[in-house]
This record gives C-alpha cells, structure tokens and sequence, in this order.
C-alpha cells in the first residue's frame, strides 16, 4: 500500500471516530485529504516522512498518521 493510501485510511478512520464528538467540523476530512496531498508532495521532494508529517499535522492526528505509516508517535 503507498504512503499516500495509508494516511488516506488512517485519517478516515480517525475522523469517523471523532464524528461521533460534540463540536466536530463536517469539513475536517477534506481538510485532512488537503494537507495529507501537500505532505506527499513534500515525501515526494525528498523530505522524510516523519518530518513532512510532523511540519503538516499535530495533535492526536498526528500520532495515527505516524502509526499508519509505522511510525513511533513521540
């Protein structure tokens, strides 16, 4: 599976749960395919993965994107 297909799934399934919340923006997963396409980019352009991911997300997300793509969150 691409980098890209990981993030893609893990940012899907991150946003499902989230959903459920009070407070969740119903735009948010566009917003995450957004950036996820400007972070494959920059892996594209020879920028590591874990560095294009933490310039590009933070927070929970984060720990999931990096987890998807076998990336210890630290």
């Amino acid at each position: 599976m691409r980098i890209r297909d990981k993030l893609i799934s893990a940012a899907t399934a991150f946003d499902r749960k989230q959903s459920t919340k009070r407070g969740h923006n119903p735009y948010a997963l566009a917003i995450y395919f957004e950036r996820i396409d400007l972070v494959c980019k920059e892996i594209d352009g020879g920028k590591p993965i874990r560095q294009a991911l933490l310039d590009g997300f933070n927070d929970r997300l984060l720990d999931h994107l990096l987890k998807s793509v076998g990336e210890s969150p630290a």
